[in-house]
């Protein structure tokens, strides 16, 4: 099973809702049954939550879970949409940026037609535009 975003957010909704303040012995039976899932994939997951401040002081084993939520910081990343509005927000701004390089394409495209010299320079600029493009894409993640 892969981690994705909408299990990511299922599982900080449960731990939202149900241990809000404090430090918990969770009930990881219930999360497992629940959105069937096994110890190793909640760990991991709870270890980004960690990593992400959104719970601390994770010690999990296969038998018992104990974490603290982070109220304030898991309130806000839900309200604002939680991992699926993240995931939504890179798809977007990768569309916006191969949008613009496009735009930038007819434009040297259009630019060439009227000085046929510059053609060179203008392939150049466009390959360089090309590679940012693809840099700017792995950054955006």
């Amino acid at each position: 099973m892969l981690i994705t975003s909408d299990l990511k957010d299922k599982v900080l909704t449960i731990l939202f809702d149900n241990y809000p303040y404090g430090h918990y012995h969770i009930d990881d039976d219930a999360i497992y049954k629940e959105l069937s899932i096994d110890f190793h994939l909640l760990n991991s997951i709870l270890e980004q939550f960690q990593q992400k401040g959104l719970i601390s002081g994770l010690n999990a084993r296969p038998h018992a879970i104990f974490l603290s939520v982070e109220f304030a910081n898991a309130s806000d990343f839900i309200n604002s949409g939680g991992y699926q509005a993240e995931e939504k927000n890179i798809q977007y701004q990768k569309a916006l940026l191969e949008l613009e390089i496009k735009k930038l394409r007819i434009e040297i495209e259009n630019l060439s037609k009227s000085n046929p010299k510059i053609l060179p320079s203008l392939n150049r600029l466009l390959d360089t535009a090309g590679n940012i493009a693809s840099i700017a894409s792995l950054l955006i993640k």
